[in-house]
This record gives C-alpha cells, sequence and structure tokens, in this order.
C-alpha cells in the first residue's frame, strides 16, 4: 500500500470515528428536542397549563415603568379550577385596563398597595377590591381611579417601594393594606429583594435570551405551577398562620421592623401633602373567630400611634350576615370572594368619601 493511500484511509477511518461519536449526542438531543414538542403540545391540548404566565418586569422595565409586572399582559390564571380568569396587566405595570399615566383634571386617583389580597388572587380584573372600589367612588366622585399596585407574597418591606414609586402617577391617595400574614413574611426574606435579585438573573446573558423563550411556554409554566402549590401559601390554610408558634423575640423584631417602615412612608408621604389610609383586612378564620390572630391588635396599635388614618374591615365584614363561606373562596382558597370584596368596597368608599370629608373627591383632586 502506497502511503497516500495509507493517509487516505486513515482519514476516513477517523472522520468515521467522529461522524458515528458525534452522531450519538446529535440524536440524543434531536429525541430531547421532539419530546420537549410533544409534551408542550399535549400539556397545551389538555389545558394542564396555561401557554403563558403572569412574570414581573425586567430591570430595563423596573427603569421605566412604576408598577411590578411586566407591561402589557394578557393571560389566563387559575387554570384547572374553578377560579380560571383572564388577567390584564397594563402599560404601567399594574394589574387592571390601561389608564394615561397623566391624570385628568378633575380625576380623583388612589394607589391601593398591598398583597395577594390587594391583587386579587383568583378574582377576575373587575372583582378585585381596587376595582370595586373604583366602582362605588365613581358614584360619588364622577371621575375615579383606583390602581392596583397590589402583589402577591409582598410586606411593607416593598409595598412602601411601591407606593413611593406609584407617585409616579399622581395619586390623590395611597391606600396601604395590612394582611395577617405580613409579619410572618417579614420573618422570611421579603418578596422586594427576591424580585431584585431576580431583575439580576434575568438580565443577564443568555438567561435573558432562554428566559424570553421559556416564560412563554406550557411546560414551565406547569412547573411554575406545580412550584407555587408546594409552598404553604399565606392565606390558604384553614388556620391563621399569624397564630403558628414563632420565637417571641423574632416576632417583636418583625413588629418593630414593620413600624419603623410604615412610619417612614407616612412622614414621607406627610411631606409630599399625599394622604395615607390604613387598612386591615382579616383572614377568614379571624372573621368567623370575630378576633384578629397574633399580630392583629398590634399592628393595628402601630398605625394608630403614628397617627394614621385607618379602616378595620373585620367588622363590616361581620356586619353584612354574609357567610364567611361566601365572602372567602372556601374551601379550596383563603382569599376574599368577589362578594367579600364588594363589602369590603362599600365600606371603604364611605370611609374615603363620608368619614374624612363630604368633598374629599373634588377637594383632594383639585388640589394637586
Amino acid at each position: 500500500m502506497t502511503p497516500d493511500l495509507a493517509k487516505r484511509e486513515s482519514s476516513a477511518t477517523t472522520a468515521g470515528r467522529w461522524r458515528r461519536a458525534a452522531g450519538g449526542p446529535l440524536l440524543a438531543l434531536l429525541s430531547c428536542g421532539l419530546a420537549f414538542v410533544v409534551a408542550e403540545l399535549l400539556i397545551r391540548l389538555a389545558g394542564l397549563a396555561p401557554p403563558a404566565a403572569l412574570f414581573t418586569v425586567s430591570a430595563q422595565e423596573f427603569s421605566r415603568v412604576p408598577g411590578i409586572f411586566s407591561p402589557n399582559q394578557s393571560v389566563i390564571e387559575g387554570t384547572g379550577t374553578r377560579f380560571e380568569h383572564p388577567t390584564q396587566i397594563d402599560s404601567l405595570g399594574y394589574r387592571g385596563v390601561d389608564f394615561p399615566r397623566r391624570k385628568e383634571a378633575g380625576e380623583f386617583r388612589v394607589l391601593y398597595v398591598g398583597d395577594s389580597f390587594t391583587y386579587g388572587h383568583n378574582v377576575a380584573d373587575d372583582e378585585t377590591l381596587p376595582a370595586q372600589l373604583e366602582a362605588q367612588l365613581t358614584t360619588v366622585c364622577g371621575r375615579a381611579r383606583v390602581i392596583n399596585a397590589g402583589l402577591s407574597g409582598s410586606t411593607i418591606v416593598g409595598e412602601d417601594e411601591m407606593a413611593l414609586r406609584g407617585l409616579a402617577v399622581a395619586p390623590d391617595l395611597v391606600v396601604l393594606m395590612y394582611h395577617e400574614n405580613d409579619i410572618d413574611e417579614l420573618l422570611d426574606q421579603d418578596m422586594w429583594s427576591k424580585l431584585a435579585e431576580n431583575r439580576r438573573v434575568k438580565s443577564q446573558f443568555p438567561v435573558s435570551v432562554v428566559y424570553r423563550l421559556l416564560r412563554h411556554g406550557a411546560i414551565w409554566n406547569l412547573a411554575q405551577d406545580a412550584r407555587r402549590a408546594t409552598r404553604n401559601h399565606p392565606a390558604a390554610s384553614a388556620v391563621r398562620e399569624a397564630d403558628q408558634p414563632v420565637p417571641l423575640d423574632a416576632v417583636a423584631a418583625a413588629h418593630r421592623r414593620y413600624r419603623k417602615h410604615l412610619s417612614a412612608l407616612a412622614d414621607t408621604l406627610r411631606s409630599l401633602r399625599v394622604p395615607l389610609l390604613f387598612v386591615l383586612f382579616p383572614h377568614p378564620e379571624s372573621v368567623r373567630a370575630g378576633r384578629g390572630g397574633r399580630d392583629y391588635d398590634r399592628i393595628r396599635a402601630s398605625a394608630e400611634g403614628i397617627g394614621l388614618p385607618m379602616v378595620d374591615l373585620m367588622e363590616p365584614l361581620q356586619r353584612s350576615g354574609v357567610r364567611v363561606e361566601d365572602a372567602f373562596l372556601l374551601p379550596e382558597d383563603y382569599h376574599p370572594s368577589a362578594q367579600g370584596y364588594r363589602i369590603a368596597a362599600v365600606s371603604l368608599s364611605a370611609a374615603i368619601i363620608g368619614v374624612q370629608d363630604p368633598q374629599t373627591c373634588q377637594a383632594v383632586s383639585t388640589g394637586r
């Protein structure tokens, strides 16, 4: 055999080995890709998860919109449950229909800040407390806007930031709502820090590219649903989380932290001449028992000590005569129902319009 022929045979043998070596991984990759596509189609056809889920702002969006959700989203929430409903996020990153950033003349504008009880977990856009409060205020004020700045899992650390960011939309009143899991949320890493880390990670390459693709996939959203289901949702237990055993020194520290942030927010808004209304929304078991959990009275006392006007929704919910099972989404979920939010909206609108000043709407909206 000539040297040239031997070289050609050797090269052919080497090339064949490379093709065989590469063929295995390539075939495996193609198989995985095909399996992914098939699984995606099956999940969508079975309706096990929505093809798109709600996601929060990127680092770039965070710098240009006051809301915490990525703008202009329309998704289906509560897939596979009796609570399935469409959810809309407007161009400013808030839940609900779009509205102009600049306030119209004569418009009374309220920024409503809080957790999932404000956001309206498992109810439609027009059934949330902010939406129903807007409907109530409109009957008296004529031109009213209530902005839903709710974020599930949030507490005072983060809600104060949401309130200050929301000043960009020129609210005449800021409403901050407390729910009975807020102190427990402070015992964990706060949601605001988690969101900051989320923005940092998903803005980096290649995560920024992969994330944009995955977030529109049913497989991704099914995995997110499963992850959320494994977490102990703060309002999904028949036992008030605020009654769970927690070291007293940790609870006391969380209360001090809550009061510190609430007081700082109140001082800032006072300096800007923006009124702040503090609202307490009880857990269903508190309504049933006629008393709040571990932290309820202490938080109320803190708000009173700071000098905040306050609305406690415990009494209106009890006085309404509506069964707890109807005012909340029991037994599957412990968030308020549309009916429960309606009771709260009527009481709140009376407080905003009637208790503070019969001319509140006109006086505040024309004074800014």
